[in-house]
């Protein structure tokens, strides 16, 4: 461990800890076993981060963070309090995770990706570079694709792959054969 890192009280850190210069792991946190912290990072209080974690460089984990086995977080990433990533997940740089979202097993979030506060992200789902997944959405099926720089609005459903560059409107609902409506249209649509 760098003379530079700091392990606040309280916290229990496992074997083979490599910490970088200036990081920081906060109060009464769990650290697992064989991990890496990049330099300049800080893992907040109350956090559990399992075994073979590797966390890069420059990157903000709140408080009461549960992040499971063998995941890989890039440099510059953002992950707000109360966040749960499953195991084997791998998060690439400049990723902003929002307060209370539930990232399942498997996961791949590509760099620069935005997931808002308390959406859910389906095991095995991939979210492609530079997309934005708003408040209120629901990624239902595991293993949906979401393209790079694609866009998914508030309260949305997605059930499908989501193209490149796609936009899901507020509301909107993409599931297995069907086409993308917006779900305020279809509350107000008269019955045929």
């Amino acid at each position: 461990m760098d003379d530079t890192a700091r392990v606040l009280a309280g916290s229990v850190v496992g074997d083979r800890l490599t910490i970088g210069r200036n990081s920081t792991i906060g109060e009464c946190s769990i650290i697992g076993n064989f991990m890496t912290v990049g330099c300049g990072s800080v893992i907040g209080a109350n956090a559990t981060v399992g075994n073979k974690v590797k966390i890069g460089n420059k990157v903000k984990i709140g408080n009461k963070v549960n992040i499971g086995d063998g995941v890989k977080i890039g440099d510059g990433v953002t992950i707000g309090n109360g966040v749960t990533i499953g195991n084997g997940v791998k998060i690439g740089n400049g990723v902003t995770i929002c307060d209370n979202t539930v990232v399942g097993t498997e996961v791949t979030i590509g760099n620069n990706a935005v997931v808002g506060n308390g959406i859910p992200v389906g095991n095995n789902a991939v979210v492609g570079n530079e997309v934005t997944i708003n408040n209120g959405v629901i990624i239902f099926v595991e293993g949906v694709v979401i393209g790079d720089r694609a866009i998914i609005g508030d309260r949305a459903i997605v059930g499908v792959a989501v193209s490149a560059g796609d936009i899901i409107p507020d509301g909107g609902l993409i599931v297995p054969d069907a086409i993308v409506i917006n779900a305020r249209e279809l509350r107000t649509s008269p019955a045929n």
